[in-house]
C-alpha cells in the first residue's frame, strides 16, 4: 500500500493556496485587516510547502544520496543518547509521521541503504529548519512580519522532531 502522507500534503497545500486566495479576495472586497493577517497565515503555510516539497529533491540532485555516514556531521555526539533519554525519543518516534515508512524497512533495503536514507531525511528536515525563515522576506512585500516570524518558528521547530529520530535511529 502506498503511503498516503504526499497525497494529504498536498491536500493541505491546495486547501491553504484556496483559502488564501478566498481570504485576499474577501480582503480587496471588503478591507478588513484580519482578512490580509489570514492571507498572509494561509501563504505563509503555503510557502513552507513548497519549501518542503523543494528540499528533498533538491538534496537529493546535489548529493545523490551519497553521504559519509561517518563523518562527523552523522556521528553521535557524547551528549546525544542523554538527550533522547530526556526527551523520551524511544516512546514516540514511532509515532510521528513518515513519508514512506517503506523506505525505511530493513527487510526491504540493505542495513547500509536504510543508513543513507538516514542521512539524507536529516539533511532534508536540516534544511527545511533553516529555510524555514525564507517566506519572511514576504514581509518586504506584505508588511505582515509578525506573522510570518510566528509561523516560520512553528515551522522550523516542528522538523526538529523528524531530526532527533533519524539521529536517534542511525546508530541502531
Amino acid at each position: 500500500m502506498k503511503s498516503k502522507t504526499p497525497f494529504i500534503m498536498l491536500i493541505i497545500a491546495l486547501f491553504c493556496f484556496t483559502s488564501g486566495c478566498l481570504s485576499y479576495a474577501l480582503y480587496t472586497k471588503y478591507n478588513l485587516s484580519l482578512l490580509f493577517d489570514i492571507f498572509v497565515f494561509f501563504i505563509a503555510i503555503v510557502a513552507h510547502f513548497f519549501i518542503m516539497f523543494l528540499t528533498a529533491p533538491i538534496v537529493q540532485i546535489v548529493f545523490k544520496k551519497k553521504f559519509d555516514y561517518n563523518s562527523n556531521w552523522f556521528k553521535l555526539k557524547k551528549y546525544e543518547n542523554q538527550l533522547y533519554a530526556f526527551l523520551k525519543v524511544k516512546k514516540w518516534k514511532n509515532k510521528i509521521v513518515t513519508y514512506n515508512k517503506k523506505l525505511y524497512s530493513v527487510k526491504k533495503h540493505s542495513l547500509i541503504d536504510t543508513i543513507m536514507l538516514t542521512c539524507h531525511a536529516e539533511v532534508v528536515h536540516e534544511l527545511i529548519v533553516v529555510t524555514s525563515y525564507l517566506p519572511i522576506i514576504l514581509g518586504a512585500f506584505l508588511g505582515d512580519y509578525h506573522i510570518l516570524v510566528v509561523m516560520s518558528v512553528v515551522f522550523s521547530v516542528a522538523h526538529v522532531p523528524f531530526i532527533l529520530v533519524q539521529r536517534y535511529n542511525r546508530p541502531r
